[in-house]
């Protein structure tokens, strides 16, 4: 459309997708395959870490404390997106309420739930 020559033979593609198989044969075997498995417990406790200070630092605003370990660890069960935007909105609440650092008491209740959304989670980490 912009009539500009261009050699795409070095241009490589990358795809992402959670259902491999829901994609059409004819498209899949042009792609080199990659299976990429769910972080174990020390994994997913790094990789929470990692996020909430992103997301901390992102935030724009200067907390006197950083997140506790207790904050991370629950969090950690959940994907980086979501650990992501739910260490914003706690920061946001921390901000409106006017204290200097961010606490468990901050997440909301369904993130501290088991799956049946009864019983407050318990880490053994």
């Amino acid at each position: 459309s912009v009539e500009v020559e261009l050699d795409a033979s070095l241009i490589t593609w990358i795809a992402t997708c959670n259902y491999p198989w829901l994609i059409a044969p004819t498209l899949r075997s042009r792609m080199r395959e990659f299976f990429i498995r769910m972080p174990d417990a020390e994994q997913a406790i790094r990789v929470a870490h990692a996020v909430v200070a992103a997301a901390t630092r992102d935030a724009g605003v200067r907390m006197a404390r950083a997140p506790d370990k207790a904050f991370v660890l629950a969090l950690a069960h959940l994907s980086a997106r979501e650990i992501y935007q739910f260490t914003g909105s706690a920061i946001a609440q921390a901000v409106r309420q006017g204290r200097g650092g961010v606490a468990i008491t901050d997440l909301p209740a369904e993130v501290l739930r088991d799956d049946s959304g009864n019983e407050p989670l318990t880490h053994v980490h």
